[in-house]
């Protein structure tokens, strides 16, 4: 079963096979078969004019329409939590949206949050396991993180104006950005100068807190933090996204590893640092000026100078582009950036990191040379993936436009380049032209990217689109700008881009091959979709 010949849908099907013999004995053998569609599938889940999702609840009227769209969030489970206008006979308004039930409206009921308050505005939200985060303003002049994280309603997990945890009596001040992994919460906030028992000053007033199931809110780092061994942060960076990769999350907030956070760190020393940690559990990935320890490059004699955003992944694997101390190891100039990668997580036997791609340095494309990088994403298996810039050889124009992947446990390789035909699906004389937002899954990188208008019957108005890997590593259309969906033409989408309140974290696909969407008609209208990668 099922049986044999049957249809069965896009999604995990169970599958058993039953053995019988003469004498009536029996076997059962069951396994799991991901059935993925031929070609991408793109279906509606909300669009304007339809019904409200929980209209009649939380002070939604019962008439309410949804007029227009916030870009969405998803997760695994296929969780769908956005920002929505609504219009009605008796007004129209704002709410915050899970799935069909709505969680709140502008001008709702907030006393939950704060006594008599009423909500003002909500970030975009993000969703992990069916719990929604995001960042409210209220009528009172506060401002919140709230989530549904321990039930169905909205709850207050911190408030400005109040006690934050573990700051000696330090007031919150204002909030950054808030995540989901895992099960945890975390949020960067600011807090208020002057306050606490050891007054907070500038050089200590950023922090991140997190909160784990059946546990209560709890710092995990802070400017000003003693990471032991004489070293001290004067600033770190988190929950900020990366060049050419807006859209894809950084693990700044750890899965399997509760309570810890990634960042990057200016220490008091004046050199840099990446460090995974939180609460005095602090390990050092990287350090500029450090030579031939696993803290280094690997190139004989060099020394990292400075770091970019950094990325993780659930097995503690990283990656990063950073520079390179000229002078030392041989080190030039115009060969001092590169991408890195850790070669074992730090839980096992440490190296120095390898170097996957170096500016300045053949890229063994069209006899041309990296001459610009961007940062690297990484998958939850450790495949990486990069755009990049050529310079030299034959290499002009579209042709200096590159996307590069290194699966899991393979070497890198040119996925895509611009002046090349974008994938089989497409007429063979269609050319890519730009790549201009890249993410990564485990079955490979999704980028947005822009095709040459004139080529293959592509014109500026069908020249935009987003691809991904299907299931054969192979780069496979999802949608162009032009393309007739439900009835209707489509004119614009979001996609893979920074949105307020948490930069970062990676909001809009999942690793079931799914991506979630917000598109605009060319009747104006817009709509929430889902499209399935085949």
């Amino acid at each position: 079963s099922p049986a044999q010949g049957s249809a069965v849908t896009v999604g995990a099907v169970l599958v058993t096979l039953t053995a019988h013999d003469a004498a009536g004995n029996t076997k059962d053998v069951t396994f799991t078969v991901s059935v993925r569609p031929l070609a991408a599938v793109t279906t509606t889940q909300f669009a304007q004019g339809a019904t409200a999702p929980g209209a009649g609840t939380n002070g939604l009227p019962v008439d309410a329409k949804l007029a227009s769209f916030g870009p969405p969030a998803t997760d695994d489970a296929g969780d769908v939590a956005f920002v929505a206008k609504w219009k009605g006979a008796t007004g129209k308004g704002t709410g915050l949206f899970l799935n069909d039930k709505c969680l709140g409206i502008v001008g709702g009921d907030a006393s939950a949050i704060v006594a008599g308050a009423k909500y003002a505005s909500f970030t975009d939200p993000v969703v992990e396991g069916g719990k929604v985060v995001c960042i409210a303003k209220l009528s009172t002049g506060e401002s919140a993180v709230v989530s549904n994280f321990t039930g169905t309603a909205l709850e207050k997990i911190a408030l400005t104006g109040a006690i934050a945890a573990d700051v000696g009596g330090a007031k919150f001040k204002s909030f950054k950005a808030v995540a989901l992994r895992g099960g945890s919460l975390g949020f960067l906030g600011q807090l208020t100068g002057g306050t606490g028992a050891n007054k907070v000053t500038a050089d200590n007033d950023r922090a991140e807190w997190v909160r784990e199931p059946g546990a209560a809110l709890h710092l995990v780092y802070r400017d000003g933090f003693d990471l032991g061994n004489l070293a001290f942060v004067a600033f770190f960076t988190s929950f900020q996204p990366g060049i050419g990769s807006p859209g894809q999350g950084r693990g700044w907030l750890s899965h399997n590893q509760q309570g810890l956070v990634l960042s990057l760190n200016t220490l008091t020393d004046k050199t840099k640092a990446i460090v995974f940690g939180g609460d005095g559990g602090d390990t050092f990935l990287a350090r500029t000026g450090v030579v031939g320890t696993n803290f280094a490059p690997a190139l004989a004699g060099a020394s990292f100078a400075s770091f970019r955003y950094p990325a993780m992944n659930d097995a503690l694997a990283n990656t990063f582009y950073a520079t390179m101390k000229v002078g030392a190891g041989g080190v030039t100039k115009a060969d001092a950036g590169g991408i890195f990668a850790s070669t074992a997580d730090f839980g096992g036997s440490l190296a120095p990191y390898a170097l996957l791609a170096r500016t300045g340095k053949p890229s063994g494309v069209l006899g041309a040379n990296f001459s610009t990088l961007s940062d690297p994403v990484l998958s939850p298996d450790g495949g990486i993936a990069f755009p990049a810039v050529l310079k030299g050889g034959t290499a002009k124009g579209p042709l200096t436009q590159t996307l590069w992947w290194k699966p899991a446990a393979q070497p890198l390789s040119l996925l895509a380049q611009g002046g090349q035909r974008p994938g089989l699906d497409l007429p063979a004389l269609a050319q890519w032209k730009a790549f201009t937002s890249l993410a990564i899954t485990d079955r490979g990188p999704l980028f947005a990217a822009t095709l040459v208008a004139g080529k293959g019957g592509v014109t500026a108005k069908t020249a935009t689109g987003v691809w991904a890997c299907d299931f054969t590593g192979a780069a496979r259309s999802l949608f162009l700008t032009g393309d007739a969906i439900g009835g209707k033409k489509l004119a614009k989408f979001t996609l893979l881009k920074v949105t307020v309140g948490n930069a970062g974290v990676t909001r809009s696909f999942n690793n079931t091959a799914q991506v979630v969407w917000l598109a605009t008609f060319t009747d104006k209208s817009t709509a929430i979709l889902t499209t399935d990668v085949p």
